[in-house]
């Protein structure tokens, strides 16, 4: 009987001891980290991770109901956990939808420990959309110097946007693209399996510029079609080769007073194959011969705006300015790139023309009682005096010269043309052009018992190429019947 008491004093005393009411320092506490599992999915909290700090003493008994701390890196974890009866406090860890190394840390008091979980990606491995790289693809046409090729890039993602780790055909396809360009240099169409979910191919040029638009296309295991579009793929043109000069047209130019206009040239830049240039090539304009009747704005760049707000590939616009006096005379405009230069002679437009006419006599008379009984053939001269908009007389300008009776006398003044047409300033004063009309006795009617047989001609005079005219009336009168 003794020594059963004994037993049941010596069983007392240990389980009093056991208990935390001694009085511990926290740098005597022993603290252990565990994580079950080392690893979870990147699911949006799905799955996690237990992690468990042991605390102990100094003499290795577990220290009950005592706080520790717990933080990590990336991811979420509960950050306060009291240990149980076994001296372990159990927290738990989630991704948050981080993905990569966490490092939690515990700390007890001035005790401290640390652990590792790792999140991964989590695959299904089925294809549920594919997707290109977002950036540019931008290639030069052949022959130019430049690179003719890249390689362009696709990623198969499951419905969680994880890239899967199976392999699967995927059919890549030009929707649009300018002439020549090829998938994997030999087709627009071609199909290439997809290695761990990365599928890609070469993009070549051919010898046209432009926008190139593809698609790549898969299907699911349910026989669901899987596809995606490209068309940020630039085949860009070659240096500049040639250029295309113009010059805005009659009544177009800005009246910039004192007689002068200003008008818009353009300058259309193109490569070896006649693609346009592309859009920011810097242009130079100059007039070579340094013309003191006009000046032009020099410094352009393709792609900018002409007066309207309007842009056209591979084309630069600048401003022109002249007297307007040298209308319809010629400029020598040359565009230089650095690498490139060319001149072209363009024609200076007419602006807001009017003309004045007047015809000497006002009238022809058939007479025989005159000693001077004229011809059967007389004539007038129509006064033409052609200016701008300014005021500013304008030479060799076409006029065409028609009359309802009678017919035109070539003035020699334009040897281009028919007896219609003339030429301003070609007779002795600036925007003048002089023209005779020829009429007969037998296109006015013989005279009556009322009087001398009457009749009226219309000459018109018309600027060519312009809606602008002027009209003069010539009264014929034959007082005779004489008729040779």
């Amino acid at each position: 009987m003794k020594i059963i008491n004994l037993i049941l004093l010596a069983a007392l005393v240990l389980t009093f001891n056991s208990c935390d009411s001694r009085n511990l320092k926290s740098e005597d506490y022993q603290l252990t980290l565990q994580a079950n599992p080392s690893s979870i999915f990147r699911d949006n909290n799905q799955t996690s991770s237990t992690i468990s700090a042991i605390v102990k003493d100094d003499n290795d008994f577990a220290v009950t109901g005592i706080e520790v701390l717990f933080r990590t890196n990336i991811g979420s974890i509960l950050g306060a956990v009291s240990t149980d009866s076994s001296g372990v406090a159990k927290s738990t860890f989630w991704d948050s939808n981080a993905l990569g190394i966490a490092t939690i840390e515990a700390f007890c008091g001035e005790t401290y420990a640390q652990t590792q979980v790792t999140i991964i990606e989590l695959v299904n491995n089925e294809v549920a959309s594919i997707a290109f790289d977002n950036a540019p693809l931008n290639i030069q046409v052949q022959g130019t110097g430049g690179q003719e090729s890249s390689t362009l890039q696709t990623y198969l993602h499951d419905l969680n946007g994880n890239i899967i780790d199976t392999d699967q055909d995927v059919v890549f396809q030009l929707l649009n693209h300018p002439l020549g360009a090829l998938i994997n240099g030999k087709t627009i169409s071609d199909t290439v399996s997809a290695l761990s979910g990365y599928a890609s191919v070469t993009i070549s040029s051919g010898t046209s510029s432009g926008i190139v638009r593809v698609r790549a296309a898969t299907y699911n295991k349910n026989g669901l079609l899987i596809s995606a579009e490209k068309s940020n793929i630039i085949i860009h043109s070659g240096p500049p080769n040639s250029v295309d000069f113009s010059i805005s047209g009659d009544d177009s130019g800005e009246d910039m007073g004192g007689g002068l206009w200003s008008v818009e040239v353009s300058a259309l830049l193109t490569d070896g194959y006649g693609n346009p240039v592309d859009s920011g090539t810097a242009v130079f304009f100059s007039l070579p011969e340094d013309p003191d009747f006009a000046s032009v704005q020099a410094n352009s760049y393709v792609g900018n705006e002409n007066a309207n707000g309007d842009t056209l590939e591979g084309t630069a616009y600048t401003n022109l300015i002249y007297e307007g006096t040298m209308t319809n005379n010629f400029v020598i405009v040359q565009v230089d790139t650095g690498e490139f230069s060319d001149t072209d002679s363009l024609r200076l437009p007419l602006q807001a023309p009017h003309l004045d006419i007047a015809v000497t006599p006002a009238h022809l008379d058939w007479d025989d009682s005159n000693p001077n009984n004229p011809p059967n053939e007389q004539s007038v001269t129509v006064r033409v005096i052609v200016k701008d908009g300014q005021n500013n007389p304008i030479n060799n300008q076409r006029v065409i010269f028609s009359s309802s009776l009678g017919e035109p006398v070539d003035m020699g003044t334009d040897e281009d043309n028919d007896d219609f047409t003339e030429l301003t300033g070609q007779q002795g004063e600036s925007g003048l052009v002089l023209k005779d009309i020829q009429f007969q006795r037998y296109e006015c009617p013989a005279p009556g018992p009322g009087g001398p047989g009457m009749t009226s001609s219309t000459i018109t005079a018309i600027i060519l190429g312009n809606v602008v005219s002027g009209s003069a009336i010539i009264s014929l009168y034959r007082y005779e019947d004489f008729n040779p």
